[in-house]
């Protein structure tokens, strides 16, 4: 490709369609399940994304898939600064409780459609609290930015199972 063409190449991320219009509680759902899931397997085979952002999850035939792996590493309590530094829960420690703390932030930015250094702020609680399918993923989201580690759900896998019981 030549220059000019890719300079305009825009990647089909979850971060753009976020910019384009607010997403429908079905969209929220969706993508929502989506990501829990893509984590669900990393966690499951003993992984750790370290990077959970929405530019990092990608859009392919209208399916929400998980990428950059370049922080992927296996799962440890210990210590480590690596990532988006705004997706990193405050007690620093890199294990699958920071990736359901920043999905928590990610599904906070699809409901809320504020950035995740806005947490846990919404701009009308009233129109929040009117749908309950946006009322249950903020709670889904709050449970999982706990600031204490043991509070929020232990894997994606549990945080899953927590959206499943609200999307019935």
């Amino acid at each position: 490709l030549a220059l000019e063409e890719t300079s305009s190449y825009l990647p089909a991320t979850l971060e753009r369609r976020m910019a384009d219009v607010p997403l429908t509680r079905e969209e929220c759902l969706r993508n929502a399940k989506l990501l829990l899931q893509g984590l669900a397997s990393l966690h499951e085979a003993g992984m750790i994304h370290r990077d959970v952002t929405p530019a990092n999850w990608l859009f392919a035939d209208g399916q929400l898939n998980l990428a950059d792996f370049g922080m992927l590493t296996e799962a440890s309590p210990q210590i480590s600064r690596v990532g988006t530094e705004k997706y990193m829960p405050p007690d620093g420690r890199m294990d699958a409780r920071a990736d359901v703390y920043a999905a928590g932030l990610v599904i906070y930015e699809m409901v809320t459609g504020l950035p995740a250094d806005g947490f846990p702020s919404v701009k009308d609680p009233r129109e929040i609290s009117r749908s309950p399918g946006q009322n249950a993923l903020l709670q889904l989201a709050l449970t999982a930015c706990q600031p204490d580690p043991s509070r929020r759900f232990a894997d994606a896998a549990e945080m899953l199972a927590g959206l499943d019981r609200l999307d019935r």
